[in-house]
């Protein structure tokens, strides 16, 4: 497996590849809140470091073209120390090695700034860096990722945001406005996110 580090989310694509194919099984991430997001760190691309995880190919994804090998995981650092990641369950080892990459990107970019952890909102804790990490229930994975990484079940805040998620062509329908009802398309239950705090 090959890591791929970015001075920002220029391996969108790869990013996208990923949460493309694990949506909405696995997560609540759709490839339209990464494109959302990317374009509201365009212009802050030394604030958002990203790493992405391939099955191979010495060749890192280039901005905006396929990933070099197919992508396995992905991590974007938003400094001082949000954090969004998403780990293919079928390669779990993957999220020890995201939760290292990004407690360390932020202890470099709180050196950078001359900032504490405690100047800088976040309060979830990776090893000893401050971190603030959203996932989904449906994650467990990465929920017992944090958990090693010194985030005790009991110091999650459990969220009700959710979000509806469909499946196959009919969630494509709903999704583009053209049907009323999305209870009639097969849209599932909500999944909850989970912020570690």
């Amino acid at each position: 497996m090959q890591r791929h580090e970015y001075t920002g989310p220029v391996a969108l694509r790869a990013m996208q590849n990923l949460t493309g194919r694990l949506f909405p099984d696995s997560g609540y991430r759709h490839i339209g809140d990464l494109t959302w997001a990317w374009c509201l760190a365009l212009d802050r691309a030394d604030d958002n470091p990203t790493a992405v995880w391939t099955d191979g190919g010495e060749a890192a994804p280039a901005a905006g073209s396929p990933a070099s090998g197919r992508p396995l995981a992905w991590a974007w650092l938003e400094l001082p120390g949000s954090l969004q990641l998403q780990v293919d369950p079928a390669h779990p080892e993957l999220a020890d090695e995201a939760l290292a990459w990004a407690a360390e990107q932020a202890t470099a970019g709180r050196a950078a700034t001359g900032r504490t952890a405690t100047e800088q909102a976040p309060t979830t804790r990776t090893t000893s860096h401050a971190l603030s990490v959203e996932v989904a229930e449906t994650e467990p994975h990465l929920i017992a990722a944090l958990e090693r990484h010194g985030h005790p079940q009991g110091r999650r805040a459990v969220h009700g945001r959710s979000r509806a998620v469909a499946r196959g062509p009919a969630g494509c329908a709903a999704a583009a406005g053209r049907v009323s009802d999305p209870r009639a398309l097969g849209f599932t239950a909500s999944t909850r996110t989970h912020t570690y705090v």
